[in-house]
């Protein structure tokens, strides 16, 4: 799309010598140019694409159709310039300035993402950008460059605290030690925010999630001690800093397994998620004031403005950290456990044919009698079974398609597979039955080869870890003749 900086009003904001000598502005001339630039791109993807989850979006589009044009010269400039400390990005439309260069073409999609993540963080710790109860109103909030010399002992503190970390937990998050060894004199922009002691005490004494709009306590401390989280807290200057969505790009930039990201406002479902993955996406929510339903509690706990999309970076760390093979392959496992939750809401038995069958019968006759396994089973058991396997759903945000952050990464692949069928079985919130199981079994012997064989290593991991379980060992000797009853069974 052509820019509309390039006519003689509008000199282009990326060949400004002076950030200072703003142009003259017609307001009556362009007036009508900017209403009418905006009917078309109400129109075209990146606007739809932005607000496809959106509720009632006549009100944004209000919005833009009234921005100032000046501010609109101002904003572009300082994106072009990388002043993440303007104030033109803490003011209370700054959100739908970014939308409008965006959607008209004046910014890329990563300049928007990167830039309305700043907005969102200053909306968040800042007062002066809107007064609300669920701001964590900081007395200092800042862009700053940690690979410059005035933050250099920052720095070295946060790659030690990283690495310890690192050694405790056996995760990875952005490998900051590598990247600045690699690129010590490149700019790193990291946003800043420093609390009160009382706004310290506050955070130290909340506990469980935030189930109603307030300061979002839960995900502040969260993310501050999950080692996947894009975020430091120096506990010695009561300073949070969290890294811009351009240096988290920057820093990943030799993950082999990178996923594209969406912005997005309003609010997704699991399937919208589902969708994503297909396309090897993750949506990245950004909130806006006009927006009546932002994605306002991943994980059932309150993120207020800035934390869902800090949630999300989080998602984007660890996508970029796995094969695509077992993306696929979790997606479709999840795909699976929704069709057979959807049969069995209707009624529906599990329509095995006899290698499914045949299937059960080991498992029964292995496990002498501990798995009990309606072969036929009656409305009464497909109803049971259909409430425990809601609990996938309902309660567990569906792992497969969630795809766990860090615990994927700590126990690997096939491992992660293998605990997630274990607690399903054995766990604390059982959710899968044998029956199921084995259902699981069957659809994916029908389909993808390479996906098959890795459930059937997995499985492999799992009958192993079963040890514990029976001191008989016969359900994991049942387990062990399941998978190998598949195997042969398939010529995979």
């Amino acid at each position: 799309m052509a820019s509309i900086y390039s006519s003689s009003i509008y000199p282009s904001p990326y060949t400004v010598s002076s950030p200072d000598s703003l142009p003259q502005l017609s307001n009556v001339a362009n007036s009508a140019y900017h209403s009418t630039n905006l009917a078309r791109a109400f129109t075209q993807a990146p606007f739809m694409s932005l607000t496809q989850h959106a509720e009632d979006i006549d009100e944004l589009k209000a919005e833009l159709l009234n921005l100032d044009l000046q501010n609109i010269e101002i904003c572009c400039r300082a994106i072009s310039q990388q002043d993440y400390n303007s104030n033109i990005f803490k003011q209370e439309n700054s959100g739908s300035l970014l939308i409008y260069l965006y959607v008209i073409g004046e910014i890329s999609k990563s300049q928007y993402s990167d830039f309305a993540y700043l907005v969102n963080f200053y909306e968040q710790f800042s007062e002066n950008v809107v007064k609300e109860d669920e701001v964590i109103n900081c007395d200092t909030v800042e862009v700053i460059d940690f690979n410059s010399a005035e933050h250099e002992n920052t720095k070295n503190e946060l790659i030690s605290h990283e690495v310890s970390t690192e050694e405790v937990t056996n995760v990875t998050g952005l490998d900051y030690a590598r990247y600045f060894k690699e690129h010590p004199n490149t700019p790193c922009f990291f946003m800043k925010a420093k609390l009160s002691k009382e706004q310290e005490e506050e955070l130290y004494l909340h506990r469980g999630i935030d189930k109603m709009p307030q300061k979002p306590l839960f995900w502040f401390k969260y993310s501050c001690d999950v080692k996947i989280a894009p975020c430091y807290y120096d506990s010695k200057t009561r300073t949070v800093y969290f890294p811009t969505l351009r240096a988290q790009t920057e820093i990943s930039e030799q993950e082999p397994y990178k996923v594209q990201i969406e912005p997005f406002l309003g609010s997704t479902s699991a399937d919208d998620l589902a969708e994503y993955r297909k396309e090897h996406c993750h949506p990245l929510a950004i909130y806006h004031q006009t927006i009546k339903n932002n994605f306002s509690f991943p994980h059932g706990s309150y993120a207020s403005k800035f934390y869902a999309a800090m949630h999300d970076c989080g998602h984007i760390i660890t996508l970029n950290k796995i094969p695509k093979e077992y993306k696929d392959f979790f997606l479709e496992f999840d795909q699976i456990i929704m069709e057979l939750l959807n049969r069995l809401s209707k009624g529906q038995s599990h329509n095995f044919n006899s290698n499914s069958r045949e299937a059960l019968e080991v498992l029964a006759q292995k496990s002498g009698g501990k798995i009990q396994i309606p072969i036929e089973p009656t409305k009464e058991q497909l109803k049971q079974e259909f409430e425990q396997l809601q609990i996938y759903e309902t309660k567990l945000y569906r792992p497969f398609l969630d795809q766990a952050m860090s615990k994927i990464e700590k126990s690997g692949e096939k491992s992660f597979t293998a605990v997630q069928i274990c607690n399903a079985l054995y766990g604390g919130k059982p959710w899968l039955s044998p029956s199921s199981l084995n259902y699981v079994m069957h659809r994916f012997s029908e389909q993808k080869t390479e996906h098959f064989r890795i459930l059937k290593e997995s499985l492999v991991i799992f009958s192993e870890k079963l040890t514990p379980i029976d001191s008989e060992d016969k359900i994991r000797d049942a387990y062990w003749h399941f998978v190998r009853y598949w195997h042969h069974s398939q010529k995979n």
